[in-house]
């Protein structure tokens, strides 16, 4: 089957290739730039001016790492196939669905490509450091091998855009064009990610993925009160303060340690229950160091860390919990996302009793919401 592709830049160049014997692992064409295609207006006609409103760039560095996926295996002239969780690009993580590296795809900005589609669609993400309040332009390059209608589209900060693709296969129509999409950061690290929301084999390319900072956050403007008028008033004396009650006596250690026991123990049994109403196949297990649970949990490389760890799969969970001298005295994130999971952190701590409890609880994206906080709850109680 022939296919005749173009490619768009700061100028227009043709494209052609032939595809490979089916069955084999370059069904997708090996790209070349050919001749220019001459514009019919010179750039001083065509070239819009830039709208006042909208904020200039500044040269801050791109915050997006392998945007355009050099960083990774060569996968020849073929593709490498990845599905959900997969990690192998350096700097990228598949969010859902399947996507493929292809190799030997001749660009300007090297010889690899994402396909968005494996055999469903897919998505890829990558976590950028970001100041809140900012705003932030993400552009990359898209197209399409074929003359199937796409729509690919991008997600940062809370919102989302998308972009229609119609390649009719002619010689005349580009495959490949830059797109931007600008965002205001909400929180320190910003989710950026791009995906095909179109079904097939063959779905959106994207290339050379990058992201700026454009605009600082605009700080609130301090308004100046008129000064008030001096009135002569009698202010009244503030109420007494009622005297704070006197500290309780301490807890003698043999009946903190009871109480303690009493409520870890009532805590561990109200989690065994939601476990198993939950997740009924779940491997439950209590010791002298705490309880631990699981189901569906396999090793893979942390998206953060880039070490391997244990992390449940689709329709699955973790967690343990135990309870400690003292209170928590590390910092921690209560509720942090690595990758295709999220880790909920809990270190409720109890005065009375000078003890607290640590909890961890590790999720996918499809945890029921009830049984979330019920967890939360069970282990919360211990402070109360």
């Amino acid at each position: 089957m022939k296919k005749t592709i173009l490619f768009l830049s700061a100028s227009l160049f043709l494209i052609s290739s032939s595809t490979s014997p089916p069955g084999a692992n370059t069904a997708k064409p090996e790209i070349h730039i050919g001749a220019p295609v001459i514009a019919a207006k010179s750039a001083a006609t065509t070239s819009p001016k830039p709208a006042a409103s909208q904020p200039a760039a500044s040269k801050s560095q791109n915050l997006i790492f392998n945007g355009s996926f050099e960083n990774s295996i060569d996968p020849g002239g073929g593709w490498q196939h990845y599905d959900a969780g997969a990690t192998a690009i350096y700097g990228w993580i598949v969010t859902f669905g399947e996507i493929d590296l292809w190799g030997g795809i001749k660009t300007p900005f090297g010889k690899k490509t994402i396909d968005l589609d494996g055999q469903q669609a897919g998505g890829v993400m990558q976590v950028v450091a970001t100041e809140p309040g900012a705003t932030y332009r993400l552009k990359f390059w898209v197209g399409s091998y074929d003359s199937d209608s796409k729509t690919v589209f991008a997600r940062a900060a809370g919102d989302r855009q998308n972009w229609p693709i119609s390649v009719q296969g002619s010689t005349q129509q580009p495959w490949l064009r830059e797109v931007s999409f600008d965002f205001k950061a909400r929180n320190k690290q910003t989710e950026v990610e791009i995906g095909s929301a179109t079904q097939g084999s063959q779905g959106p390319v994207i290339d050379n993925v990058s992201c700026y900072k454009i605009a600082d956050p605009v700080s609130n403007p301090v308004v100046v009160q008129p000064a008030a008028q001096t009135a002569t008033a009698t202010i009244a004396p503030p109420p007494a303060k009622e005297p704070a009650p006197p500290p309780e006596p301490p807890m003698d250690p043999a009946t903190a340690k009871k109480l303690t026991d009493e409520k870890v123990s009532a805590i561990y049994k109200q989690i065994q229950d939601l476990v198993k109403q939950f997740y009924p196949r779940a491997q439950i297990k209590t010791s002298d160091t705490g309880l631990h649970f699981e189901y569906k949990v396999k090793s893979e490389i942390g998206y953060y860390s880039n070490r391997p760890v244990q992390a449940p799969q689709e329709g699955g969970i973790l967690g343990d919990v135990s309870c400690e001298a003292g209170a928590y005295k590390e910092k921690f994130e209560a509720e942090k996302r690595d990758g295709f999971h999220t880790i909920l952190t809990l270190a409720p701590y109890s005065k009375q009793l000078d003890h607290h409890v640590f909890a961890t609880l590790t999720f996918p994206t499809d945890v029921p919401n009830e049984f979330k906080e019920q967890f939360t709850d069970s282990v919360n109680s211990f402070a109360k």
